[in-house]
């Protein structure tokens, strides 16, 4: 190509991703213009963080960031550009992610196509085209996805330029190639903004290097130097980053937060794999992809027709691609797909490239076809950079006028109220004002903690204070957390408590993973009111006396179930049960595999729709039962695993009582019951929703969608 050719095909690139870019400062624009942010996830997972780094917080010693200490502190400086309110934890979270994303993959195809225009013009299709498949890396999502996998992804640009020579990995002597070097830096980053892409990355750069040495004696040499590198330049940055909370921090992230992915939040109403009729309806056509690219790459190696650059490129693509998705072992979320999607692309852009080379190769051969085939495709360029650019003003005005219509028609029906940057919907005013309510009728100055949320959002922002432990809940990971969480409550001993709405599709599932914070919650709090929020309780004036009276279940030979019978039941009732356990699991000394069996007890008889999730590695759990009536209640045994021999037996189980005044049972007892059905492969849970005309239900109160307030992440 001449380089009036690839400056023409670099200046359209640039053209497309300035585009692009403008489109996601309309998107950084529209946050401040209108405010509706999910009250359990999302926005304030970013914010609270930020908000205690900027009031002189450390990471570490005051608190934790869920996907990675290096994910916080890169929006950190823009969050104090833009003033350190939520407009600025937006705006940072939005413009973040696109620089990075066109950046990794721009990094790739210049070292493929080693031309900037033609790599400028692929990034700036790459960019758009990922805006339609693979949005959450494209894009500022709420999962930082595109950020977490950016570093693992520019590495592969690294990969190809190392093995383009080979004679600097194959080095003679122990001196390591700094190319190994500089792939050990980039792990030691990736696990530093996130944990487990830096993970999946670096045994992904492991098997490559190992099956694309030379010999075996380069292989060792250049795998011991990389994960070396990997191991003290990881802890060298946490440890900059966390001082003397190195250990904790590390504990953290590689140890109690993994920990928790499968039998926390991999459970129901989360969908999850425990059938391959499961898997097969969701990864056949992924997985079939997969074994295309690699026999394809492995094919045109035997044939020669691919350099050992972009084989080695290839092949790790494809293995951190399909690594990436082990959220999916978790919980299934069409967001763990979207990195396998990006390296799927820049691994069909390789062979394709190196497909066309080879046939130019052949054509150049021909004297009286070249000319002619050299127009056909000129002519055929122009066409495609003339429609690209029309796609990409077309797209980037519609998107822009999208979001202004929708905001215009939001705003329309809403009041709106500035607060910390931005302007606030209706719903997010009414949450606020019925907090502040509550908090100047029980006088939070006389308390040392005057409010406490499950999920810590707007009203702690505007008093300027922080959650004594954990901003949210679900981010209290481990054995230890969750113990400590339930215990600062009790200490602290908060004036006003903030949990979810009631009709929240997530509620039972915080319960019964949650029960010792929630019980204090209800026996010691009043519930008093509720937005699409959050609802409110105030706390009494004593606090209960907890019983200690245990009732034994009767346990059945085999442990397989337990049965409960209640002698002093009401027509509304909820009970503490404690169930003592053994887990058998053959699997669960292998990382991440042995924590795919989930171990569930079914209360059978009760009003609990969701099966109780038993943490594997304890022998003992605590957790609710809801039931309507004296009668008896089922406790069963339910293991649910893609691999087989994983046993659970119920050892005891005794329950007592709990003392919940009648104005609390409500929103415990909501009139729309979860219910959950097995259908091909998965456990489904959704509400079933009282008709309007139902006895008691309000028009006003009626709740539009089941759990729509709900983006729950461990990703994670």
């Amino acid at each position: 190509m001449t380089k009036y050719g690839d400056a023409l095909l670099g200046t359209v690139g640039v053209i497309a991703l300035g585009l692009f870019w403008w489109m996601n400062l309309e998107q950084a624009g529209a946050a401040a213009s209108f405010f509706n942010c999910s009250a359990n996830d999302g926005c304030f997972q970013m914010f609270n963080p930020l908000r205690r780094l900027a009031a002189g917080q450390s990471i570490g010693s005051d608190f934790q960031f869920f996907y990675g200490p290096g994910s916080i502190l890169l929006h950190y400086p823009l969050f104090k550009l833009y003033g350190a309110d939520l407009l600025a934890s937006e705006a940072a979270r939005i413009l973040m992610t696109p620089p990075l994303f066109m950046g990794a993959t721009f990094a790739f195809l210049r070292v493929l196509m080693r031309r900037t225009g033609v790599a400028l013009f692929l990034t700036g299709l790459a960019t758009w085209f990922g805006f339609q498949w693979f949005m959450t890396v494209a894009i500022g999502h709420n999962s930082l996805f595109g950020l977490r996998a950016a570093v693992p992804v520019a590495s592969a640009a690294l990969l190809l330029y190392a093995f383009r020579d080979r004679a600097g990995l194959d080095r003679v002597g122990l001196k390591p190639s700094p190319a190994v070097l500089g792939l050990g830096g980039m792990a030691a980053i990736a696990m530093f903004v996130s944990p487990d892409q830096g993970a999946v990355m670096t045994l992904a750069t492991t098997l490559v290097l190992i099956a694309m040495s030379a010999s075996i004696r380069s292989a060792i040499k250049n795998t011991v130097f990389f994960i070396a590198t990997a191991i003290m330049g990881t802890i060298a940055l946490y440890g900059l980053a966390t001082g003397p909370q190195l250990l904790e921090t590390l504990r953290f992230h590689f140890i109690e937060a993994p920990g928790d992915q499968l039998w926390y939040f991999g459970v129901p109403p989360h969908p999850f794999f425990y059938s391959w009729q499961g898997v097969n309806q969701h990864l056949g056509l992924v997985i079939t992809g997969e074994i295309a690219l690699l026999i394809g790459s492995v094919s045109l190696v035997a044939r020669g027709r691919l350099g050992h650059g972009r084989a080695a490129a290839i092949a790790y693509l494809c293995l951190y691609g399909v690594l990436s998705c082990i959220g999916i072992l978790g919980y299934i979320k069409p967001a763990y797909f979207d990195a396998l999607k990006w390296c799927v692309m820049l691994c069909a852009v390789a062979l394709l490239s190196t497909a066309i080379e080879k046939s130019s190769v052949a054509l150049r051969s021909r004297k009286g076809l070249m000319p002619l085939l050299m127009r056909i495709c000129f002519a055929f360029a122009v066409t495609i950079i003339a429609a690209y650019i029309v796609f990409s003003g077309v797209m980037t005005l519609r998107i822009s006028k999208g979001f202004n219509d929708i905001i215009a028609g939001m705003q329309a029906q809403s009041e709106k109220t500035a607060l910390l940057g931005v302007t606030m919907d209706k719903e997010w005013t009414e949450h606020r004002d019925m907090v502040n309510g509550y908090l100047a009728e029980t006088r939070p100055e006389e308390s040392a903690v005057p409010l406490w949320s499950t999920y810590a959002s707007i009203a702690e922002a505007e008093l300027g204070i922080f959650n004594p432990d954990t901003d949210y809940i679900i981010h209290t990971l481990g054995e230890e957390r969750r113990a400590k969480y339930a215990e600062s409550f009790t200490a602290a001993r908060p004036e006003v408590v903030v949990t979810t709405d009631p009709w929240l599709l997530y509620n039972e599932w915080l319960w019964q993973s949650h029960w010792d914070f929630f019980e204090q919650v209800a026996t010691d709090y009043d519930y008093r009111d509720r937005t699409w929020k959050g609802a409110v309780w105030t706390r009494r004036g004593e606090v209960a006396d907890i019983a200690e009276e245990w009732s034994d279940a009767w346990v059945t030979a085999g442990g397989s179930m337990a049965i409960m019978r209640f002698a002093d039941a009401d027509d509304r009732n909820i009970w503490t049960v404690r169930l003592r356990y053994e887990v058998n699991n053959p699997w669960g000394a292998i990382p991440v595999i042995g924590g795919m069996p989930r171990f569930f007890v079914w209360a059978k008889g009760g009003r609990n729709p969701l099966p109780v999730s038993l943490p594997p590695k304890q022998n003992e759990f605590v957790f609710p039962v809801f039931t309507e009536g004296d009668s008896p209640v089922w406790l069963k045994t339910d293991v649910r695993s893609l691999l087989p021999g994983a046993r659970l037996r119920i050892v005891s189980a005794e329950f007592r009582k709990v003392d919940v005044p009648e104005g609390n049972m409500s929103y415990f007892f909501r009139k729309a019951h979860l219910q959950c059905v097995e259908d091909r492969g998965f456990i489904k849970c959704d509400d079933r929703l009282p008709a309007p005309d139902d006895e008691g239900a309000d028009m006003e109160e009626y709740p539009r969608t089941a759990g729509e307030e709900d983006d729950e992440e461990s990703d994670d």
